[in-house]
């Protein structure tokens, strides 16, 4: 007769009970174990009215407590689960505590960083440990997703500031710095409602510029200064690397004007490269940031980021000659 593995039974008990930890008014599917996922859950907000927000879970169970924080999977599953229209969670279950940690695929992807193996090995930290006030921010992780993924691409980018420095000085010319980019540049607004704009949080920690987009993204520049100038130039910078790599292209134009006008300077030239690379569109702004950055200085990767982009480009060839040629005429 036919058994069931203690396997099994661990993995439907942990499933059940991560059912249990979701609001009420949300609808789980269980979905066939054929399918790759365990779970699939449709939001439902107070009034029991349907968000379109949806989001896929796989669940994964163990009672080694060695293991309670780790977990091995295959990368061709995590790839599947990756080409999933809504996003993904993966939750780990230790019945040894009856407890639950989990990450977003997207937080796990950058964990692992590029896979070159047939099997990854996820961490989940302390702070994956599940919380009460997860469903809240679930939700709003979800409608980030949906405005990077769907929504136009006109909607200006969003600021607000999460600083907790205690150093007052500091803190203050982080807020002068941000309310003039706010103040100078009409792709940007004060806000943080997924809905409205590309949310993007701003905060210092010590010599530490860092800006998110809730836990999707997020980047650290260090400061050479805690200056308002050296603050507002890496600040804009990263602010159109982060919008024009979720292709808010539109709003690329009125930030590069703002560098431009400012005549500002990228401590990375990485960053500097990649921005300059996405104006291409408009090479006279595109040659003005790059030669701001001096990237025609040396014929690193930095350099040839721009210059690949250009290559690729189907812009006319004048077009072309301006954006290449546009960073050597301003040192004539």
């Amino acid at each position: 007769m036919p058994k069931r593995t203690r396997s099994h039974r661990s993995e439907d008990l942990s499933i059940r009970k991560f059912e249990q930890c979701l609001p009420d008014r949300w609808v789980v599917r269980r979905k066939d174990k054929d399918y790759g996922v365990d779970l699939e859950v449709e939001i439902f907000d107070k009034t029991d009215e349907a968000t379109g927000l949806i989001f896929y879970v796989q669940v994964k169970a163990t009672d080694d407590p060695m293991r309670a924080g780790t977990l091995s999977m295959k990368t061709d599953r995590l790839d599947y689960l990756s080409s999933l229209d809504s996003p993904s969670i993966i939750v780990r279950y230790f019945s040894g505590t009856d407890s639950f940690r989990w990450m977003w695929l997207t937080n796990i992807y950058a964990q692992i960083g590029p896979i070159s193996g047939t099997t990854a090995t996820i961490r989940f930290e302390e702070g994956a440990a599940w919380a009460v006030d997860d469903p809240k921010k679930m939700v709003r992780t979800l409608q980030v997703y949906r405005t990077i993924r769907m929504a136009p691409r006109r909607l200006p980018v969003g600021l607000t500031i999460t600083s907790t420095s205690p150093d007052i000085l500091p803190d203050y010319e982080l807020r002068c710095a941000v309310a003039e980019v706010l103040d100078g540049s009409r792709a940007l607004v004060s806000s943080s409602d997924p809905v409205a704009c590309l949310p993007i949080t701003v905060s210092l920690d010590g010599d530490m510029l860092l800006l998110h987009i809730d836990v999707i993204s997020s980047i650290g520049v260090r400061l050479r200064s805690l200056e308002r100038t050296e603050i507002l130039a890496q600040l804009i910078y990263v602010i159109a690397y982060m919008a024009s790599g979720y292709e808010f292209m539109p709003q690329a134009p009125d930030l590069a004007e703002f560098i431009r006008d400012r005549e500002l300077r990228c401590q990375s030239r990485e960053i500097a490269a990649v921005v300059a690379a996405r104006l291409i569109d408009h090479p006279e702004l595109a040659a003005e940031i790059a030669w701001l950055n001096a990237l025609h200085a040396r014929q690193d990767e930095s350099y040839w980021i721009y210059v690949r982009a250009l290559l690729s480009s189907a812009l006319p060839l004048d077009a072309r000659l301006t954006a290449h040629l546009g960073l050597f005429v301003q040192d004539a």
